[in-house]
């Protein structure tokens, strides 16, 4: 798996929060496909922090051989944007 992270305004703790969880909410991606798959999939995270609005905006792009699965949220904690 080629993982793609991006983050934009993000302090250091936030970061490690976002990385943990993330991953916590790919392994469940991870149970349902095969080894195959999981070898060839690329998934791109992207975070940002909007300071005027105090609000993150996350997406995050599964690519997978026989497709593509993307997702995009905005909301005022960034644990919540990257609930798959």
């Amino acid at each position: 798996m080629n993982e793609n992270f991006y983050f934009k305004n993000i302090n250091d703790y936030e970061k490690k929060m976002i990385d943990e969880y993330f991953y916590k909410q790919l392994a469940k991606v991870l149970k349902i496909t095969d080894k195959h798959m999981q070898e060839a999939m690329i998934c791109d995270l992207k975070c940002e922090y909007h300071q005027k609005h105090n609000c993150y905006t996350t997406s995050v792009t599964i690519e997978l051989p026989h497709g593509k699965a993307h997702a995009h949220e905005d909301s005022h904690d960034a644990l919540k944007t990257l609930d798959l």
